[in-house]
This record gives C-alpha cells, sequence and structure tokens, in this order.
C-alpha cells in the first residue's frame, strides 16, 4: 500500500559562492542548488553530468550596475549606453554646458568671476578682519619677525624674588617689593604690601597640620604585605581551600565555556551541512 509524505518544508541544497567553488559537486539530474552568496540568492539546476562550476545559472538576473551606462546581466558588467566625449577630463571651477546640462569646457576661475562683497557678507571672518594693524586701542598687533609682540606694547613685569634670612629683623631690611617671599628659618613670609621695613606687612603662610604619622603602626619607608592587614568581612584572602570548595559548587553551566556543554538535559541538532 502506498504511503504519503507530508512535508512542511522542504530547504533546498544551499551554500555560499566559496563553499560551492570549494565543493565543486555533480548535482543530479533536475536536482536545485542555491548560491546564497548574491542578494537575491541565485540557483543552478544539475544534469547528473556537469559539475558546479560548469552549469550554468537557471534564468536571467538583470541587476543595476555602479558604473554610468552598464547593467549587470548574471553578474557581469554589460554596457548600454556610453556618453560621448564632450570635453577635456579634469576639475574645474567653471564650467560650461550644452543643452543637454553635459559639460562641454572646463577652466579655472580668474580674478574677474570673483565678485567684489563687503566685509559684513562674509559670516565667519571674524572680529579681526575688521580692526585695523596698530597700537592704539583697537587696532590688531603685529608679531616682529622673532615672532613676539614688540616690548613697546608690555608693561612692567615684576619678578617675584625668594630670600632667606635669620630673623625677622632681618627681614624688614630687605630691598623686596610686594609679592616677593622670605623664609626665615622653617617659617615662609610674603610681602603683601610696600614698604618692606613694616613688619605687619608681611604674611607669614601656614604650614599644613595634618601629616601621616605612621601607616599600619610603620613609620619610614613603609611595604606593607596581606599580613599586615586584617582580613575583611566581605573581600577574603584567597586560599587553595577556599577556592576548591567554590568551584566544586559551581555547575558546568555556570563556567565561562558552559554553554558548548552538551548535558542530557539539553536538545541535540544534528545539522547535516552545506555542500
Amino acid at each position: 500500500m502506498a504511503q504519503t509524505l507530508n512535508v512542511n518544508k522542504l530547504i533546498l541544497r544551499g551554500g555560499s559562492s566559496s563553499e560551492w567553488a570549494a565543493a565543486d559537486p555533480v548535482l543530479s539530474v533536475r536536482e536545485l542548488g542555491v548560491d546564497t552568496g548574491f542578494s537575491p540568492a541565485r540557483f543552478k539546476i544539475g544534469d547528473g553530468v556537469k559539475k558546479w562550476s560548469e552549469l550554468q545559472w537557471a534564468g536571467t538576473l538583470v541587476e543595476a550596475s555602479a558604473t554610468n551606462g552598464n547593467i549587470k546581466v548574471n553578474g557581469s558588467e554589460v554596457t548600454v549606453y556610453t556618453l560621448p566625449a564632450t570635453g577635456t577630463a579634469g576639475t574645474y571651477c567653471k564650467v560650461t554646458t550644452d543643452a543637454q546640462g553635459r559639460v562641454t569646457v572646463g577652466a579655472n576661475l580668474a580674478a574677474s568671476d570673483i565678485p567684489s562683497i563687503t566685509l559684513s557678507k562674509v559670516s565667519d571672518a571674524g572680529t579681526a578682519a575688521s580692526k585695523n594693524v596698530g597700537t592704539s586701542a583697537g587696532n590688531v598687533v603685529v608679531l616682529d619677525s622673532n615672532g613676539k609682540l614688540p616690548e613697546g606694547i608690555l608693561p612692567a613685569l615684576a619678578v617675584v624674588d625668594v630670600f632667606t634670612v635669620t630673623s625677622t629683623a632681618e627681614m624688614i631690611k630687605l630691598n623686596a617689593q610686594k609679592g616677593d617671599m622670605a623664609i626665615v628659618g622653617s617659617d615662609t613670609y610674603i610681602l603683601s604690601a610696600a614698604p618692606a621695613s613694616t613688619l605687619n606687612n608681611w604674611v607669614k603662610i601656614p604650614h599644613p597640620t595634618d601629616v601621616v604619622q605612621s601607616v599600619n603602626g610603620k613609620t619610614g619607608a613603609v611595604v606593607l604585605t596581606t599580613t599586615d592587614v586584617a582580613e575583611g568581612t566581605n573581600n577574603l584572602y584567597y586560599t587553595q581551600a577556599r577556592f576548591d570548595t567554590a568551584f566544586a559548587q559551581k555547575s558546568v553551566k555556570d563556567l565561562s565555556d558552559g554553554a558548548s556543554v552538551v548535558t542530557t538535559g539539553d536538545t541535540f541538532i544534528l545539522n547535516c551541512g552545506t555542500p
């Protein structure tokens, strides 16, 4: 008695262009082979004799081409129309076109091609473009041949001096200017106002009082090890015994490659592959 096989899904034999090229099989008579390396996919029909590479594509695939005037027929470039040459190839700032909009003449811009415009029409010229060169108020100063500002426009600069003396009595005798500093023993003073001969014009700079006296009871060049630091309640030190205990409680699925492990509770699918 004949049996009827109900097929819900039929997947044709297929693979990428490189897979077909590597296998190069002989398809049976009327057997379809799909090359998924194309978009849309293309297929061939076997005759039982020729290899894949010897078979022609089934049907004709016509595609758009990136080359002007061409189309692609079964993956090969085919010229449909070639534009006639109307000018000299190149990059030009000024062109002349014919009635069809084709460029017939190309040339560079001449000074007469550029119209005169006012500075107010230029949106990104910056505010300096409207200023004159000079040293008066509102002018733009030009650097000298050394790339520096002229000395005549620079204000007098005060240089801070640092003096070392043995006492404040010696400090107030210094020929100092505002901003100068004096080191008196372990103390440091800065002159806040003239004259330097007035002691109250010297301001004592306070030294930091918070300094580290010791680290974990140690002084000097301190180097700590785990034996010097007590173990906390959350971040415990590593030991082999602790690792072995924690590792034994893990499932194989918790490992980094656990997803690749097949267990008795998994469903195993056997894929017969490509050409």
